[in-house]
C-alpha cells in the first residue's frame, strides 16, 4: 500500500481513540530535590516499573524522572493512578529512609489533567520527554537516561 499522510494520520487517530482515558500526571517541579545520585535514578525507574505492574489496566506511554519531580503519559482509570502513585511514592519513601534520607514525601504529589485529542497526547509525549534535556545541557533528548525519552527520538536505542 502506498504511504499516504491522511491514512496515517486516520491509524494514529483510531489508536489514540482505543487508549482509554489518557493523562498528564506531574508532580510539583519545585519541591526539594528527591533523587540525588544515579543509584537514586535507578531505583526510581524500578520502582515505577513495579507500581504499574501492580496495576494491569494502567498504561504508561512516557515517562520521565527529574530530580526533583516525575512526568508521566498515561492511561487508565483516575482511581487506579491515584492509588498506584500513593505504591509508588510509599516505596519511594521507603527507599530514601533506608539510604538515611528520611524526607517527608507528603507534598508530593500529583496532578493530573486529562488529554483530549491526538494534539494533545503528541505535545504532551514531547514536552515530557524533552524535560530532561532541558534541566541537564549535557544531556540530548538522545541520551537522557531517567525516561523513555530516547525510544521515542532514537527508535535504534
Amino acid at each position: 500500500m502506498k504511504y499516504s499522510f491522511t491514512i496515517e494520520e486516520n491509524r494514529c487517530e483510531s489508536v489514540f481513540r482505543h487508549l482509554g482515558p489518557c493523562w498528564h500526571l506531574y508532580t510539583p517541579e519545585n519541591h526539594p530535590v528527591i533523587l540525588v545520585t544515579k543509584e537514586d535514578f535507578r531505583v526510581a525507574m524500578t520502582l515505577l516499573a513495579i507500581c504499574v505492574l501492580n496495576f494491569p489496566s494502567i498504561r504508561v506511554l512516557t515517562f520521565q524522572w527529574m530530580s526533583n519531580h516525575l512526568h508521566i503519559t498515561i492511561t487508565g482509570s483516575e482511581n487506579e493512578i491515584a492509588e498506584m502513585f500513593a505504591m509508588l511514592r510509599k516505596f519511594l519513601g521507603k527507599y530514601l529512609a533506608s539510604r538515611g534520607r528520611p524526607y517527608s514525601l507528603s507534598k508530593w504529589d500529583f496532578k493530573i489533567r486529562k488529554i483530549e485529542s491526538l494534539r494533545d497526547i503528541r505535545n504532551v509525549i514531547v514536552y515530557n520527554n524533552r524535560n530532561g534535556f532541558l534541566v541537564q545541557r549535557d544531556s540530548t533528548p538522545f541520551n537522557y537516561p531517567w525516561g523513555a525519552n530516547r525510544f521515542y527520538f532514537n527508535p535504534d536505542a
